[in-house]
C-alpha cells in the first residue's frame, strides 16, 4: 500500500505555523480569564458576591479552554510569516471576542442567546459601542465594568495591530510613519517593545487624567472611570440606558470631547508629543486636516445659526453639539438631546470617514482619502502635461505602489461588504432599507449609533457581528486570512 509522505519543508512549516497561531490564542483565552478577576473582585466587594457565578465560571472555563489549547499545541519553534500574521489577527480578536462573552452568556438576570452574547462582546472588544441589552441599568456592577475593560482592551489592541502588525502586512497607514522614519540613527522609538510601552503609558495617563477631571466636575467615581475609558478607547459603551444625555453638564461633554479627540489622533504621535515637544503633531499632515476637518464640523453649523436664529444658541446647546460632532467623527457613538446638524444622517456619513490611522476609531481613515486625493491630483496633472516625470506624494513622500493598491482595494471591499450586508439585512428582518444601512454604518465602521440591536434575529446579529470584526480590522487582513487558509487546505488535499 502507497503511503503518501508529507515531510515536505513547506509543509513542516505550515504546520509549525498553524501550531503557533493556535497556541498564541490558547494564551490569549487564559489572559481573558485572569482579567476576569477585576470585575470579579468588584463583584465581591460591592454585590456581595451575588453574581461572583458569572465570573467564577467564565475564568475556569477560560483557563480550561487555554490550558488545553496550549498544553496540545506548544511546540519548541514559534516561527510566524508575513502570511501567519493575517491569519494571526483575525483569530486573535475572534478568540478575545468569543471568551469575552462567557460572563454575558451566563448572566442569568439578562437570558442572551449565545449570538446575542458574542455581539455585546465583539462590539466592546472592537471599541464598537453597540450593545445588545435594552436596559444596561440593570446589569450589576461587575458585568459593566466588564464591559468597559473590554473597551480598554479593545484600545490597546488597536493600536497595538496598528503599530506593529499593519505595518508589516502593508495595509493600515501606519507604514508611511516607517517611511518617514527610514533613518535607523534618528529613528524614534525603534524598538517596537518600547513603542507598546510607551503607548500604554500614555493612553492609561490619557484615561486616568480624564477620570480625574471627570470626578472634579461632579460625576461619581464609577462614571468617571467608565465614561473615561469609553471616550479615549472611542467606544462608545455607556452604563447608563440614554448615554451622556442623563449628565446635563456642559463642562463634562468638554471634557470628554477632549479625551475623544486623543483617542482618534494617530497615537504615535500623542507619544512623540508627550516624550518630545507638544506641537509635533501639529507637523503631521494627516492630523492638522483631521483638525481642520473637526473645526469646519464645528462652527459651520453654529456660524449658519447664528446668521439664522441667534435666539436658539445657548452655551448649553453650543457645548452638546461640539460633544455630539467630535463623537460621530471619532466613531465614539455617544449621544446627546442637541445639536444644530440636521439630519441626523450627516453625522453617520462624519463618522465614515472617521479619524486618524493608528488610532482607536473606526471610518475609512483620513489618511486613505488623502492618499486617494494624491493619487488623482497626479493623474490629472499627468494627464495635462505628459512629458513630466513625477510621482504621487503624501506628507513629502512619495507614495509606495503597494500603498496604492492597499487603499484601493479596501474601498472596493467595503462597498462589497456593505451591499452584502444590506442584503442579508433587507431579507432577514422587517426594517426599511435606510434602517438597515443605519444598522451597518453603525457596525461596519464601528460607531455603535443604533440602538435597538437587540431586535434583530440570529441571521442580521450574526451579519452585524461579522461587520464590527472587519471594520475593525480594516476589511483586508479578513480576506487575506481566508485565502491563506483556502490555498493551505488546497494543497494539502492536492498532496
Amino acid at each position: 500500500m502507497h503511503t503518501i509522505q508529507y515531510d515536505t519543508y513547506a509543509y513542516r512549516i505550515l504546520l509549525i505555523n498553524f501550531r503557533t497561531i493556535i497556541f498564541i490564542n490558547g494564551v490569549i483565552a487564559c489572559s481573558f480569564g485572569i482579567l476576569m478577576l477585576i470585575p470579579l473582585l468588584v463583584e465581591l466587594f460591592t454585590n456581595s458576591g451575588n453574581c461572583a457565578y458569572i465570573f467564577i465560571t467564565s475564568i475556569i472555563s477560560c483557563l480550561i479552554l487555554g490550558g488545553i489549547i496550549i498544553s496540545a499545541c506548544k511546540s519548541k519553534n514559534f516561527t510566524l510569516t508575513r502570511s501567519d500574521a493575517f491569519i494571526l489577527v483575525v483569530l486573535a480578536w475572534i478568540t478575545s471576542s468569543f471568551v469575552s462573552s462567557f460572563p454575558f452568556y451566563i448572566y442569568h438576570g439578562y437570558k442572551l442567546d449565545f449570538i446575542s452574547a458574542f455581539f455585546e462582546s465583539v462590539s466592546g472588544i472592537t471599541t464598537t459601542g453597540a450593545t445588545i441589552y435594552k436596559n444596561v441599568e440593570i446589569l450589576p456592577l461587575s458585568l459593566n465594568i466588564w464591559r468597559f475593560i473590554l473597551h480598554f482592551i479593545g484600545g490597546i489592541g488597536v493600536i497595538a495591530i496598528s503599530l506593529l502588525v499593519m505595518p508589516i502586512m502593508r495595509i493600515g497607514g501606519m507604514q508611511l510613519f516607517q517611511i518617514e522614519n527610514s533613518d535607523k540613527s534618528q529613528k524614534f522609538l525603534s524598538k517596537s517593545y518600547q513603542v507598546i510601552a510607551y503607548f500604554i503609558l500614555v493612553y492609561c495617563a490619557i484615561i486616568l487624567l480624564t477620570a480625574i477631571a471627570l470626578s472634579a466636575n461632579g460625576m461619581n467615581l464609577v462614571d468617571s472611570i467608565c465614561y473615561s475609558i469609553s471616550a479615549v478607547s472611542t467606544g462608545g459603551f455607556s452604563n447608563k440606558n440614554y448615554d451622556i444625555i442623563t449628565i446635563h453638564n456642559s463642562t463634562i461633554e468638554l471634557i470628554l470631547s477632549v479625551a475623544m479627540l486623543f483617542g482618534s489622533i494617530t497615537i504615535i504621535e500623542v507619544v512623540k508629543a508627550f516624550k518630545c515637544n507638544v506641537f509635533t503633531f501639529f507637523k503631521n499632515q494627516q492630523i492638522r486636516t483631521f483638525l481642520m476637518f473637526v473645526l469646519l464640523l464645528v462652527f459651520l453649523p453654529i456660524l449658519f445659526q447664528l446668521i439664522t436664529d441667534i435666539s436658539s444658541l445657548s452655551y448649553k446647546k453650543i457645548t452638546s453639539h461640539t460633544f455630539q460632532v467630535i463623537s460621530a467623527i471619532t466613531t465614539t457613538g455617544f449621544d446627546t438631546s442637541h445639536n444644530y446638524i440636521n439630519p441626523k444622517i450627516l453625522l453617520i456619513l462624519f463618522a465614515i470617514i472617521g479619524g486618524c490611522s493608528g488610532s482607536t476609531t473606526g471610518g475609512i481613515k483620513i489618511f486613505r482619502l488623502q492618499i486617494l486625493y494624491a493619487i488623482l491630483k497626479h493623474h490629472i496633472s499627468k494627464l495635462s502635461s505628459q512629458n513630466s516625470i513625477t510621482f504621487p506624494k503624501y506628507n513629502g513622500t512619495k507614495i509606495d505602489d503597494s500603498l496604492t493598491i492597499s487603499v484601493i482595494s479596501y474601498i472596493i471591499l467595503l462597498v462589497f461588504v456593505f451591499v452584502l450586508s444590506l442584503i442579508v439585512l433587507a431579507l432577514f428582518s422587517d426594517r426599511s432599507i435606510s434602517s438597515c444601512c443605519y444598522s451597518i454604518c453603525s457596525c461596519l465602521f464601528n460607531l455603535g449609533y443604533d440602538i435597538n440591536f437587540y431586535t434583530f434575529s440570529i441571521a442580521p446579529k450574526c451579519i452585524l457581528i461579522f461587520d464590527m470584526i472587519i471594520g475593525r480590522l480594516e476589511i483586508i487582513p479578513i480576506f487575506v486570512a481566508l485565502s491563506q487558509v483556502f490555498n493551505s487546505c488546497a494543497n494539502i488535499l492536492k498532496k
